[in-house]
């Protein structure tokens, strides 16, 4: 077994255990896999003390552990062998994929760039982090003559009316609805704050997921032989098909173009450039000075002057995380994690001094707050100062 593979068994057979449906051999092959964990009794009784026990269960769904565990092997099995199908899933997805729940518990998070190290009780600055909770549904609709609408705090229905579209809530999701082209463009934009999110279904059927800090300016209606968005910060798209239309997000100095796909734009500023991701269909990433053209699970990321790296594999279960409620660590190192984290419980990170060299992996709910992560992290030697909505890393 990899190492993600002895950490994924090893997490079904403690969920046997606290399920008291171990049998004796399972019981002797947990025993020999948590011996490779340093300290590992002190972070075994940690795991399954019964707070721990109950705030895990209570964030996880449920799994049916050997059946997820007989289809992981064997769809590693299947990995192995020749195949012409395009969207083989990567072991980490696989695992990701059929025992989410586990791994939301933290048991694979004890894997520190490579090593283990154990559990340790919450530091008073953890117990403190549990204050702050978790962003929410929340965004601002800005309409073409400058009004602002809050989009969590209105009731469902029609919002507004902009020229012949109607802007329709219905829950966490707004959508546009037109019965007559536009005889010009009328723009609209929906931004969300930090510690925010929202769903968008454009005038041609297009769905948007925006996640916190982002903004999205479109016309109310498509006219034209193109369909133009605009986008800062980070969102996901499942673009309706239409060849003679094509679809183009424009994002700081790229084009990302695309007829009928599913992709992710990651173009926060503080990130290393603009990230895009793509899971289905086919997308075209071009700047002024170069064009790559990515097919699924595949991803580029541009730099500000509008440079393109070669076309990589993509993490979809990372990259797409935020979508499913998730953060998905997969090697994260901790600037790359407290950046996620301060956009979305809107809290403030800075540094005392050289940023340690650690790196996480596993999977935590985005319900939970942040003091989850935060415990994970201090596990692995990351110390916090937190004032009120401040976090420093020490």
């Amino acid at each position: 077994m990899d190492t993600i593979e002895r950490s994924l068994r090893l997490a079904l057979l403690i969920k046997k255990h606290l399920d008291q449906t171990l049998t004796s051999e399972e019981s002797v092959e947990m025993e020999s896999l948590r011996r490779e964990v340093p300290d590992h009794d002190r972070w075994f009784d940690n795991l399954t003390a019964p707070d721990e026990v109950v705030t895990g269960l209570n964030e996880i769904e449920s799994v049916n552990v050997d059946r997820g565990w007989e289809r992981l092997q064997a769809a590693m099995k299947a990995e192995e062998q020749p195949s012409t199908t395009p969207n083989i899933l990567s072991r980490w997805k696989l695992a990701a994929v059929l025992t989410g729940a586990i791994l939301i518990t933290g048991i694979l998070l004890w894997q520190l760039a490579g090593t283990g190290k154990s559990a340790t009780s919450p530091t008073p600055a953890v117990q403190l982090a549990e204050l702050i909770k978790p962003g929410q549904d929340k965004a601002y609709l800005i309409l073409a003559d400058g009004r602002e609408i809050l989009l969590d705090s209105a009731g469902n229905g029609n919002l507004a009316v902009q020229g012949s579209t109607r802007v329709v809530k219905q829950g966490d999701f707004i959508s546009y609805k037109n019965s007559d082209p536009a005889p010009a463009p009328v723009y609209n934009t929906i931004r969300t704050p930090r510690g925010g999110q929202f769903k968008l279904e454009l005038s041609d059927g297009s769905r948007v997921w925006l996640n916190a800090a982002s903004s999205l300016r479109f016309p109310t209606t498509f006219s034209g032989d193109q369909r133009i968005v605009e986008l800062s910060g980070e969102a996901y798209f499942e673009v309706r098909s239409d060849v003679a239309h094509p679809f183009t997000v424009a994002v700081g100095p790229l084009k990302v173009n695309a007829t009928g796909t599913r992709f992710n734009i990651n173009a926060y500023p503080d990130e290393a450039g603009i990230l895009t991701s793509l899971a289905e269909g086919m997308v075209e990433v071009k700047s002024d000075l170069s064009v790559r053209t990515l097919k699924p699970e595949q991803e580029v990321l541009a730099s500000a002057n509008g440079t393109i790296s070669p076309v990589r594999t993509a993490d979809l279960e990372t990259r797409l995380a935020w979508t499913n409620g998730k953060f998905v660590f997969n090697g994260a190192d901790v600037p790359s994690i407290m950046r996620q984290l301060g956009r979305w419980y809107d809290v403030e990170v800075s540094y005392s001094g050289p940023v340690r060299a650690e790196t996480f992996t596993g999977m935590v709910s985005r319900q939970s707050d942040i003091s989850r992560v935060l415990r994970i992290m201090e596990a692995g030697g990351i110390k916090f100062r937190i004032e009120k909505n401040k976090i420093m890393v020490e």
